[in-house]
């Protein structure tokens, strides 16, 4: 869902207000490169399904949203987990600062306590709140 968000805002902005993006990818050479070894068989599948970073640069180039946040023209709320091992905070970051340098509206919501989901009540409730009030400053016609 995350990831599918921030492509959505780079590559479809005409037809969607705002893009919301919980734990999305930003860089896809970088998720395939971090991929715990736990997942490695994971990542056969994944060649088989998105493809191989190294053979299809060009690819991963073209559906890596960091390399096309010049193209976004919607606010974006994005949330992200500090442990998250899957979506990295520093392509996040990079992501997020893009955004804000080409004028566009973000909202960050990084919590350096939390994985990929939230667990901490606080972090839950203050998500659904942010994710609210966002909706309802986007979505207004």
């Amino acid at each position: 869902g995350g990831y599918s968000a921030l492509h959505a805002a780079c590559f479809n902005s005409d037809l969607y207000k705002c893009a919301v993006s919980y734990s999305g990818y930003t860089n896809l050479f970088t998720y395939f490169r971090d991929i715990p070894p736990y997942f490695k068989s994971y990542v056969q599948k994944m060649y088989q399904v998105v493809g191989n970073p190294i053979r299809e640069a060009e690819l991963f180039k073209n559906i890596s949203p960091v390399f096309h946040s010049d193209k976004v023209k919607i606010p974006v709320l994005l949330v992200q987990g500090g442990k998250d091992r899957f979506s990295s905070v520093t392509d996040a970051n990079q992501f997020v600062q893009k955004l804000k340098n080409n004028n566009i509206p973000v909202q960050y919501i990084l919590k350096e306590d939390e994985d990929r989901t939230f667990k901490r009540d606080e972090n839950v409730f203050g998500y659904y709140n942010e994710l609210e009030r966002f909706l309802a400053k986007y979505l207004v016609d």
